[in-house]
């Protein structure tokens, strides 16, 4: 194997965690190069100077995003590894990859491979691909706040959560959910190529990376009430609830014009939004 690092300075534990595996990886005899982010879209373009066939990714989902998006433009075949470098991380999280630095890298060793395929979106932004959580409305609205919070880390991001939900309002959605036409007031919609999201919440706890992708949608209900039950979504326990519908689709096309979209914890643009996993393209992940 010959190793390269992606390594985003800016996020939570980026740095560190690159000392740590670059020192692991020299203890097992292995040389490897690195590329430090300097901006955010820089990891996308980074991706195409590299030399080795496994890139650990030393970052959040937004880098792990920026990477995915440079192996599938540039048609680069690599091995991604993630690692838990950021305030998220909920790839990794959802790939089930080991936290512990020499648990990791003799995970990496190992070479089983979990092949995933992405989800093109289009937005008022243009195009990008992911393989985690998209989501409209709520958690787009706390992933622009959180973008001046950062530093922060998980506080940042709750406080995001607290300010939104001081201004929580239905929004009316109309939306074709595969085959199915939906109009409604809800709070959030989720495209979910996998189960977790916002550092940890399970808001599908039925979907799975290398399979089963679903489309949960949230009805509006009163602050008092989601304030109640949002520590269940944790768990995923969230989904019997009565304002909680899930759908199994590989499309999604948000019609109504303006709500703010979230992609793997980055601010992606605005509906009319179009989902639709790529079976054609396939990610290779260590």
């Amino acid at each position: 194997m010959r190793f390269s690092f992606i390594v985003n300075p800016v996020s939570r534990s980026g740095l560190k965690v690159f000392r740590e595996f670059s020192k692991i990886l020299e203890e097992h005899g292995y040389q490897y190069e690195y590329f430090i982010t300097e901006r955010r879209g820089h990891a996308r373009e980074l991706v195409r100077e590299i030399k080795g066939n496994v890139v650990l990714v030393a970052g959040g989902d937004g880098t792990l995003n920026e990477v995915v998006n440079g192996v599938i433009e540039n048609n680069i075949d690599i091995l991604i590894a993630p690692i838990f470098g950021g305030t998220g991380c909920d790839v990794a999280r959802s790939l089930n990859v080991k936290r512990n630095p020499k648990e990791r890298v003799l995970e990496i060793l190992k070479g089983e491979i979990k092949e995933v395929h992405p989800v093109l979106l289009k937005t008022s932004e243009g195009f990008r691909y992911f393989v985690g959580v998209s989501d409209v409305g709520f958690g787009a609205e706390v992933a622009y706040r959180f973008n001046g919070l950062r530093r922060f880390g998980r506080f940042g991001y709750a406080i995001g959560v607290l300010n939104t939900l001081y201004e929580l309002k239905p929004i009316f959605v109309e939306m074709e959910v595969g085959e199915i036409n939906y109009k409604g007031y809800t709070i959030l919609i989720a495209f979910a190529n996998s189960p977790y999201f916002g550092g940890g919440m399970k808001i599908s706890p039925n979907s799975n990376i290398t399979g089963d992708t679903r489309v949960i949608v949230v009805e509006y209900v009163p602050k008092w009430k989601f304030v109640y039950y949002f520590p269940r979504v944790y768990s995923g326990k969230h989904i019997n609830l009565r304002e909680v519908k899930e759908f199994e689709a590989e499309k999604l096309k948000v019609l109504t014009e303006g709500i703010p979209v979230e992609c793997e914890g980055e601010f992606a643009g605005y509906t009319p939004a179009h989902y639709e996993v790529r079976r054609d393209i396939t990610i290779k992940f260590l």
